[in-house]
């Protein structure tokens, strides 16, 4: 379906970075014994890097909690963090997600830069140390380097002399006695307890048992992986919840002796006002060739009607805001990741329905053939045929003649002028879809068609938002 890059040359400089770690272990007391102590202005730093909004959310309790007992705290994002900081600090609080196959979230990447150009600019010598450290790193045990970014970011602080307060906690989804183990650890600082939480926004909007109403297979034939439409419906008794495009639902599945295991997180690709809950789920398979448990439990084991333990889950980061409506919007996405793009569709047609101003809307779509990979293909045309969508754009990368594009990526770069006029008028883009594949080849190709600053100021002004797996 989508090309496997090389990882992105921002990923390649965090590994620079942790391999400068071990070339400094050595030298780093005695640079401290010269380097003048810290400036202690009192406060402790709360720094998270969050792809999906996790680590961003635990970051904000953490400096809730520590606000709460008077402990001065500032909550900061990776993406605004100017490394010489660290040297002014008390202490410093890292929550850190690994997202992918180990790979740093979209927050982390503008430091990972700048610790790489403040390396360059000393040639190899150690800047001032970095402050006593905390670290939660946030992980998903499905993947082999689970937790592996926040395993380089603590190589990261021993590299730079900070000493660790207490030991490294691993958290896999909401795995409730890690989490409890961050809190204690906090006490020592000073931090209230849960009460603390009240005044924050949870991102878990509701909770509850859903059933499996209908599963269809969309893609027979094709020589991809299974893609599964599942709809789901609360239970009776249950009142359906709000959520906006872009959040996510996190299903518990049984294993064989019926134990409901950690959460998977899928992208909701419906609204609120439509009579089911949808996602696309791809069947994935162990390396003995046997379902994975929670894609094979939905696709294939569960019956129709099967209770289905469900969560939402909020997503800012892959909101829009109300003002984006009006603009132009460019929606990149291969595969199943056409989930999270679905609801953004789906939301500025039911807007145009109501009289509201809509910008037009682009979709340029991944898959392998274009005979048996069309999923959603009655809303693309409908949609299509209403104004929600300007153009569409299939790129099916087996079916592709001879120097056509094959990738989502190659077609991005193909339509070069026109995705520049579009953000002339103030578009934005949103991408969905795997990140070893789609996410870093469509960042490549926009690095290459707008620059790597202009395309870093688009994300800073919320123009450009990923959510990517």
């Amino acid at each position: 379906m989508i090309a496997e890059l090389e990882p992105s040359r921002l990923w390649a400089a965090a590994g620079l970075v942790v391999a400068y770690a071990a070339m400094c272990a050595g030298i780093v007391w005695r640079h401290r014994r010269h380097a003048a102590p810290p400036v202690d202005d009192g406060h402790v730093l709360v720094l998270h890097a969050s792809q999906t909004g996790r680590a961003e959310h635990l970051a904000a309790q953490t400096a809730a909690r520590l606000q709460a007992a008077g402990t001065p705290a500032r909550l900061l994002s990776l993406a605004e963090l100017d490394p010489a900081e660290l040297a002014h600090t008390r202490r410093a609080l890292w929550i850190i997600s690994t997202t992918g196959e180990g790979d740093p979230p979209d927050p982390a990447l503008p430091f990972l830069k700048r610790v790489a150009q403040e390396q360059a600019r000393r040639n190899g010598h150690l800047s001032e140390p970095w402050p006593p450290f905390m670290l939660l790193a946030l992980g998903d045990r499905r993947y082999e380097a689970f937790c592996a970014f926040g395993e380089q970011v603590e190589a990261l602080c021993h590299a730079h002399g900070a000493q660790p307060l207490a030991p490294r906690i691993e958290l896999d989804g909401d795995d409730p006695a890690n989490l409890a183990r961050w809190w204690a650890q906090l006490a020592p600082l000073g931090a209230a307890g849960a009460e603390a939480d009240a005044a924050l926004d949870d991102q878990t909007l509701a909770s509850g048992a859903w059933r499996l109403s209908a599963r269809q297979w969309v893609n027979p034939g094709s020589s991809g992986a299974p893609l599964y439409q599942l709809d789901l419906t609360p239970s009776e008794g249950h009142n359906r919840p709000a959520w906006q495009p872009g959040d996510l639902a996190l299903v518990q599945v049984p294993d064989a002796a019926g134990v409901l295991q950690a959460p998977r997180s899928y992208s909701i690709a419906s609204l609120p006002s439509e009579p089911t809950l949808r996602l696309l789920v791809r069947l994935q398979s162990q390396a003995d060739g046997t379902p994975g448990l929670a894609s094979g439990w939905l696709c294939q084991q569960a019956p129709l009607d099967t209770p289905v333990a469900l969560t939402l889950r909020a997503h800012p980061r892959f909101h829009a805001a109300p003002e984006d409506l009006a603009q132009p919007a460019l929606f990149i996405g291969g595969g199943s990741g056409l989930a999270g793009l679905r609801g953004h569709l789906a939301a500025r047609a039911e807007a145009a329905a109501r009289g509201e101003a809509v910008g037009p809307g682009w979709l340029i779509y991944g898959e392998r053939h274009a005979a048996h990979d069309r999923p959603c293909e009655q809303d693309l045309a409908r949609w299509l045929r209403g104004g929600t969508l300007q153009r569409l754009d299939r790129v099916f990368s087996r079916d592709a003649a001879p120097g056509a594009p094959r990738h989502v990526q190659q077609q991005l770069l193909a339509e070069g002028a026109r995705v520049q006029e579009w953000l002339a008028r103030g578009g934005r883009i949103y991408v969905c879809g795997s990140l070893t594949g789609l996410g870093q080849g469509v960042d490549q190709a926009l690095q290459q068609l707008l620059g790597e600053p202009a395309l870093a100021e688009l994300a800073a002004q919320g123009r450009y938002k990923r959510d990517l797996y």
